[in-house]
């Protein structure tokens, strides 16, 4: 009983982990939003390799599979 409580209590930790990885990746254009309003100079001049850098990271986490955040 011990040791089913233990599983239970890692596979909540993990889905926790996940659950926080997926909201911060969700998090990452929202914060990429605010930057732009705030500070448009600085942004204009990265924003075309973060633009490249979020479509690779898109592709690939979509090419994993989805499920694996939850």
């Amino acid at each position: 009983e011990k040791e089913l409580k233990m599983n239970q209590s890692r596979r909540k930790t993990q889905s926790n982990t996940r659950l926080l990885r997926f909201l911060f990746l969700g998090f990452l254009p929202l914060a990429n939003h605010l930057n732009n309003k705030t500070s448009p100079l600085l942004t204009s001049f990265f924003n075309e390799e973060w633009l490249i850098f979020k479509l690779f990271v898109f592709v690939h986490e979509s090419s994993k599979g989805f499920n694996k955040y939850f």
